[in-house]
């Protein structure tokens, strides 16, 4: 693959938006390497802020997709939706764990002794 000789912040943000924010498309559709990506995009502050705006336009739209889906009842978004933003309204998702009954776990104590060791001589065998 190719190097990305002449690699531009220009070039790069067209990438960048023509794959949706994804780097290893971009770098597909620049014929470079994600490591001289990555090395290059240290150097142009703002291909940074516009890889960090292009994925906050694709979550703004994937949130827009489960705001639709709850608009038309669907269930699994709903609860989806409860139990990642609504929180703070009791709408968590824990784990409880009980003996029998609900009562305590029975915790059952095991004691390993181990023969004390050998004292090795110059014996070899």
């Amino acid at each position: 693959m190719e190097q990305g000789n002449g690699l531009t912040a220009e070039k790069m943000i067209a990438a960048l938006e023509k794959a949706h924010g994804y780097v290893s498309a971009a770098c597909t559709e620049l014929g470079c390497s994600r490591q001289h990506w990555y090395n290059k995009l240290k150097t142009f502050p703002t291909v940074q802020a516009a890889a960090e705006s292009i994925r906050e336009k694709r979550t703004d739209y994937v949130e827009s997709k489960m705001m639709q889906l709850i608009d038309a009842l669907n269930p699994t978004m709903i609860i989806f939706y409860l139990k990642t933003q609504a929180k703070d309204r009791g709408y968590v998702e824990r784990h409880e764990f009980g003996g029998p009954n609900n009562g305590p776990i029975p915790i059952q104590m095991i004691e390993v002794v181990l023969p004390p060791e050998e004292e090795s001589g110059d014996n070899t065998n």
